[in-house]
């Protein structure tokens, strides 16, 4: 089935009940729960959309709106987000990966989503501790992980099925470093579970592994 309306999408994010998809021209539109009626205000130029459980953020030039579970179901304002080039988000947090290889996080922070020492939450943008060389960013439920320069990952935040994949279910507030991954070339995350494909065209998986049969 294909939406209708959307004939030119460049990205997509799905969020817990609704989808959001970039245009090519940088306007937005998203379907689903509530989401039915509404698109980004004509005039705003996004440049990548990131859907949570209940809301959307899109990445502008210096800062982000976000879109959904606030009280009003209206647009505020993310500062603080100068040369962010990507965005992810998880069950209640965003980050945002910045031009210089540095992250920035805000949202809910209960279980250290925001890899800085802390476990208060915020709506400006904080600083991940210790990371300076991303290149590209994912987030589970209540963990974010980072693609480092050099293949290795690095993750924070809940860790009760091994979300942080170093070999513990101990949650952390800084990052960590991913067990036996040295060559990755791409991250992705759902939530709990994440997965790295490395440069041989295999993957590996970590987080809780639920069986179907």
């Amino acid at each position: 089935m294909f939406v209708s309306g959307v004939t030119d999408a460049r990205a997509i994010s799905a969020g817990g009940d609704h989808t959001c998809a970039l245009l090519s021209g940088g306007s937005v539109k998203c379907w689903g729960w509530f989401w039915h009626k509404n698109s980004l205000p004509k005039g705003i130029v996004a440049n990548a959309v990131a859907s949570g459980y209940g809301d959307t953020c899109f990445l502008l030039d210096g800062s982000a709106k976000c879109w959904g579970s606030n009280p009003h179901r209206n647009l505020w304002s993310i500062k603080g987000l100068s040369n962010a080039k990507r965005i992810t988000a998880g069950l209640n947090h965003y980050c945002a990966l910045l031009t210089n290889g540095t992250v920035k996080c805000w949202g809910k922070n209960d279980q250290g989503q925001f890899g800085d020492h802390s476990k208060e939450s915020s709506f400006n943008p904080v600083t991940v501790d210790g990371v300076s060389s991303a290149t590209a960013l994912a987030a589970g439920e209540s963990h974010t992980c980072a693609l480092l320069s050099d293949g290795s990952v690095d993750c924070w935040g809940g860790n009760h099925q091994g979300q942080l994949g170093d070999g513990t279910t101990v949650s952390s507030l800084a990052p960590v470093t991913v067990s036996g991954i040295t060559n990755a070339t791409t991250i992705t995350a759902s939530g709990n579970n994440s997965c790295a494909t490395l440069e041989d065209g295999t993957a590996k998986c970590w987080g809780p592994n639920y069986s179907l049969e």
